[in-house]
């Protein structure tokens, strides 16, 4: 009754599922799964670019308080570089929308973006009178852009073509 268990009929069975199995495990450990797409030099500069205007933005913030020249923070005297940063961000969402597994980068673009209004918002109806309020609005500024910029140096590893 037991017989066939006895001959080498089962083990050929068993390791030539064992043998697909492996197989199956090698081609897949061979393949790359990509979670976030491949590097894009325009999105890092235009990153780089935002970046730019909003550290000028912060430094020119500071030397108004600094030299007591608080007039001259007025929102109204911001309006254009406001206008010309979300402009910027306007153009790397609408690039990163269009490049395939994008979404992490994104959803960074976009809280960049949130944030920028959120600023706005807060030097159109408080004013920016101290540095203390600029070290704040910095360092939540600063904390979006090391993340992208993270992102950005782990992608430069394949470009996109």
């Amino acid at each position: 009754m037991w017989n066939h268990l006895r001959t080498a009929e089962p083990l050929r069975f068993i390791s030539g599922y064992l043998r697909l199995f492996l197989l199956s495990m090698l081609l897949v450990a061979c393949s790359e799964i990509r979670l976030v797409g491949a590097y894009d030099e325009v999105t890092d500069l235009g990153i780089q670019q935002v970046q730019g205007e909003v550290s000028s933005l912060f430094v020119t913030l500071e030397k108004n308080i600094l030299t007591n020249d608080l007039q001259s923070n007025s929102y109204n005297n911001f309006k254009n570089t406001y206008n010309q940063i979300d402009g910027q961000i306007e153009s790397l969402q609408i690039r990163c929308g269009a490049l395939p597994k994008y979404n992490q980068v994104l959803k960074q673009v976009n809280l960049l973006d949130s944030n920028m209004h959120l600023m706005e918002k807060f030097h159109r109806s408080a004013g920016i009178t101290d540095t203390l309020t600029i070290g704040l609005l910095k360092r939540t500024m600063v904390v979006s852009f090391r993340s992208m910029i993270v992102v950005q140096n782990a992608l430069k590893r394949e470009k996109i073509k």
